[in-house]
């Protein structure tokens, strides 16, 4: 029942807000109409809910067979060591010396790129970090005040709406 009561509400508000968003303004309106769409949704539910048994939402098909079947294990891998360039080193007969060579990495690129930019900051004046710090802080009481004063200038009409879209949940 707690699932048919929240999305019966849904409804009601997501059809209030469609009517809203296509042009109808009019609370007297919207509303009368979103409690209507509403109250049409809870009884496709309620009717829903009667004929949907247990057995039909338990009776959930079987996947098992494209799960991967675990491999049975046959032992360990055979490890030999004593020659040159396998698992186990130069060994007595390889040796080491030879021609190496150098793989660049496309990854140590872009951390060069990320080490130049800590390096810049650290670079900076001793002012400049604490100067960002304070202006974003600046700026962010800034937008939180605006945005309280919008809504203090919307407080009446964002009430009747809240207090509207409760009854009708």
């Amino acid at each position: 029942m707690t699932l048919i009561v929240a999305l019966t509400g849904g409804v009601g508000l997501l059809s209030s807000f469609a009517m809203l968003q296509l042009g109808v303004e009019a609370m007297a309106v919207r509303y009368p109409l979103a409690l209507a769409m509403a109250y049409l949704f809870f009884l496709f539910f309620i009717w829903l809910w009667l004929h949907t048994k247990a057995e039909d939402c338990l009776d959930f098909p079987d996947w098992t067979h494209t799960l991967p079947s675990p491999r049975s294990s046959t032992g360990l891998p055979d490890i030999k060591s004593g020659g040159g360039g396998d698992f186990g080193g130069g060994g007595a007969t390889g040796s080491l010396d030879g021609e190496t060579t150098v793989l660049e990495s496309t990854f140590s690129s872009h951390l060069g790129a990320v080490g130049d930019s800590v390096s810049s900051m650290a670079d900076t004046d001793e002012l400049s970090l604490p100067l960002w710090v304070i202006i974003l802080v600046v700026g962010t009481a800034i937008a939180m005040a605006l945005a309280c004063l919008y809504v203090v200038y919307l407080a009446p009409t964002l009430f009747a709406e809240v207090l509207v879209d409760g009854a009708l949940s």
